[in-house]
């Protein structure tokens, strides 16, 4: 657009966790008393991501720059294991992408810095939050909730002009 401010469009890949410390409470046998179990769970969310963003940079194109705009995800695949052990209620790798919505849509804002390397080339160093804004389970979320992505990200690249 200018020398300050310009349009930047990408496409990324973004694997998204969660993590949560569970426990459960499992009777065996009719006859024997209520087994407390302690276990993590993980989910693994695989995405594409595209974000359209509007840079700034400051002062010049070998400067910092602040940038932001939407983005949306198409869900590749998510998976859910756990580490609980015990026979019937323990699962490992279970693919789950069909309680997701295949689409996610948010906000990214950055912080980065370039570097010219020479005339036509520029490496950069970037932090990003990308912040979901959309409910992405298809299925009901345990009193009410929704499902939201978010992400802080390291980025290196390297662009043309």
């Amino acid at each position: 657009m200018n020398e300050k401010l310009s349009l930047k469009m990408e496409l990324n890949y973004e694997r998204k966790s969660q993590k949560a410390a569970n426990n459960i409470y499992i009777r065996q046998n009719f006859d024997e008393p209520m087994q407390e179990y302690n276990f993590t769970s993980k989910r693994h969310y695989d995405y594409l991501l595209v974000p359209v963003l509007l840079k700034y940079s400051f002062i010049n194109k070998d400067s910092f720059y602040l940038n932001g705009g939407p983005f949306i995800g198409f869900l590749l695949q998510s998976k859910f294991t756990n580490d609980l052990n015990v026979s019937g209620f323990g699962s490992s790798d279970v693919v789950t992408t069909k309680n997701n919505k295949k689409t996610d849509f948010g906000l990214s804002f950055g912080l980065g810095k370039n570097f010219d390397l020479k005339k036509n080339k520029t490496i950069y160093l970037e932090i990003r939050e990308n912040l979901g804004l959309t409910n992405t389970s298809k299925i009901d979320v345990w009193n009410g909730g929704t499902v939201k992505t978010n992400a802080m990200n390291i980025i290196v690249g390297m662009s043309f002009n």
